[in-house]
Parts: C-alpha cells; sequence; structure tokens
C-alpha cells in the first residue's frame, strides 16, 4: 500500500531534515565553545537501532495484530521508518527551540556542570554546553528518549493505522515503544550513573 504524505507533512519532513543536515555538516572547529547537540549523537545511533528494533516490532505485531509475519514486518518497517526520518527531528528541534527560549532561565540560576545539572538536565538536554562530562552525554540521550518515545507511539499509531484498525494501532503502538525505547533508556540511565560514578 502506498503511503500518500500531504503538503504539510512534506514540509515538515523537509524542515526536519534540513536542520538536521545542517547541523551534522557544520564544521565543528568554528567554535569550541558551541557545546554539542544532540541530534548529532542520537540521530544516527537512531538509524543504526533500525533494524533491531523493528524485528522486535514486528514480533510484537504478530503477537498484538495476529498478522502474518511478512506483513508484520513491513507494517514495522514503514512504521519506524516514518518515525525515524521525521519523528526524532522534528522532536529535538522542537526542544532546542525550548531549550533556547529557556537559556535565561537557566543563566539566571547560575548552574554549572555537577549535581545540580541533573535537574536542568530535561531543559538543557537537547544542546549539551561547552562544559560537557563524560555522564552528561547518555544522561541526555536517557531524557531525549522520553519526548521521542512519545513521539514514536504517534507516529506509528498514525502509520500503522493505514493498515489495522485505529484501536489496534495505538494499541500496537504503545506497547512496542513500550518495549524498545525502556530498555535503551535504563541502559543509558545505567551508563550515565557509572559514568557519574567513576568521574573525579
Amino acid at each position: 500500500m502506498t503511503i500518500r504524505v500531504g503538503t504539510t507533512q512534506r514540509r515538515s519532513t523537509l524542515i526536519g531534515l534540513l536542520a538536521a543536515t545542517l547541523l551534522l555538516v557544520c564544521p565543528t572547529s568554528a567554535q569550541a565553545d558551541t557545546g554539542l547537540p544532540m541530534i548529532a549523537v542520537v540521530w544516527p545511533l537512531a538509524w543504526l537501532l533500525l533494524i533491531p528494533v523493528c524485528v522486535v516490532e514486528a514480533l510484537i505485531a504478530k503477537r498484538v495484530l495476529a498478522l502474518p509475519l511478512v506483513q508484520c514486518a513491513k507494517l514495522s518497517l514503514v512504521a519506524n521508518a516514518w518515525s525515524t526520518l521525521v519523528g526524532i527531528p522534528l522532536t529535538w528541534l522542537v526542544l532546542a527551540l525550548i531549550e533556547i527560549a529557556g537559556g535565561v532561565a537557566i543563566s539566571v540560576s547560575g548552574a554549572r556542570p555537577g549535581s545540580n545539572w541533573i535537574i536542568l538536565a530535561p531543559l538543557g538536554a537537547p544542546w549539551l554546553g561547552p562544559d560537557i562530562r563524560p555522564w552528561h552525554v547518555p544522561a541526555a540521550a536517557a531524557f531525549l528518549c522520553i519526548p521521542f518515545m512519545f513521539v514514536s507511539i504517534q507516529v506509528e499509531r498514525w502509520s500503522a493505522a493505514k493498515r489495522v484498525s485505529h484501536q489496534k494501532a495505538r494499541r500496537w503502538a504503545y506497547i512496542a515503544n513500550l518495549a524498545t525505547y525502556l530498555p535503551i533508556i535504563a541502559f543509558l540511565t545505567a551508563l550515565a550513573i557509572s559514568e557519574r560514578c567513576r568521574a573525579p
């Protein structure tokens, strides 16, 4: 079945890809104190994890939707491709804009990397500041996975609803994304804690 993409969705996809591409192709040596845009870390990793995630979510689709495995694999691949291609960069872009808007509050608080960083991490996770500690990257990635998961649920539900009923699509999207995102979040959290404990 061919998925028709509307003009608005095409524009959203183009904007997301353009924003991510600009961030990835910008020379890193331009400014040493610009920090780290986390899209440069999480988006390539999302593409690397695409096939394993699709396999897990296809097996869940077979159980939840009671469809042949080949159909479940196609459904999972298409839904996750949309989620990775559009959902992640657009969600990051929105979060980065929120972070920029909240920059004044962070400046006023006088926050510095350390124990109080964890309080501001959800706001500062999209784009880490210049004083990055090793544990900040997995911690920020873990925080970002939470909004990514909720957006993925909606994107994959929308994609799956083209093949199955809305109720089944919603149920599969929730179960599948919880099954794939929660272990990733747990791993990143454990990695961040481990790095933080080893830090001097």
